[in-house]
């Protein structure tokens, strides 16, 4: 009786174990798609910042200006564009005499660095840079013409990068790097040993 309770309270251990782990797995992807902000949205953060810079050299007594939008790929960021402008109060205008503004964008990359682990057995990760670059110009009493990059590193879990790209969009995807060759080997020969514990561990419990 006591041995079969003993048998009885490691399955129910190794159950709780099991459901523990399954949560917690869970747990980590809905975390990682929950932080991690999708290449398409760090570019839109980019756009802003380009047409903050690019309305710093725009006199504070112009609000109507016209607005000459980007064409072909870069189009999907027409719509932050407008956004910006209108949240920090302009208005745009069809008017011959207003102000023109451009704000065109002519290279957009994702890229990704060097994978590593994080800790013994942990999650792959990559080093995320996203940049983006182009140039303002404004005609008006005044007229400039100003080039401009803007850039984001940060790291990224690496079985996120499906859900953080947009295939839809190229500039949003990136070359991922090889997985290190001897983490690749080592994770499953410890897989397999501890499967080989486990089935051992079974029958011994099971002997007795």
């Amino acid at each position: 009786y006591i041995i079969l309770t003993g048998i009885l309270n490691i399955e129910n251990s190794f159950i709780r174990f099991l459901t523990r782990l399954t949560c917690t797995l869970l747990l980590s992807v809905l975390s990682i798609s929950a932080q991690e902000k999708k290449n398409l949205q760090v570019f839109y953060e980019l756009v802003d910042s380009s047409v903050i810079n690019a309305t710093s050299f725009i006199p504070d007594s112009i609000k109507d200006i016209k607005l000459d939008l980007n064409k072909g790929t870069f189009a999907v960021f027409n719509s932050e564009i407008i956004s910006c402008l209108t949240g920090r109060g302009y208005r745009l205008a069809n008017e011959g005499n207003s102000p023109e503004i451009q704000i065109l964008f002519s290279n957009a990359v994702t890229s990704y660095g060097e994978m590593f682990r994080d800790g013994f057995l942990g999650d792959y990760y990559l080093p995320r840079k996203i940049t983006l670059s182009g140039s303002y110009n404004f005609s008006g009493k005044k007229i400039f013409t100003r080039s401009f990059s803007y850039s984001l590193r940060d790291t990224v879990n690496a079985d996120s990068i499906s859900m953080i790209e947009n295939s839809a969009y190229p500039f949003t995807q990136g070359e991922l790097p090889p997985e290190p060759f001897f983490s690749g080997i080592l994770e499953p020969l410890v897989a397999v040993g501890t499967a080989a514990l486990a089935v051992i561990l079974f029958f011994t419990i099971r002997s007795k």
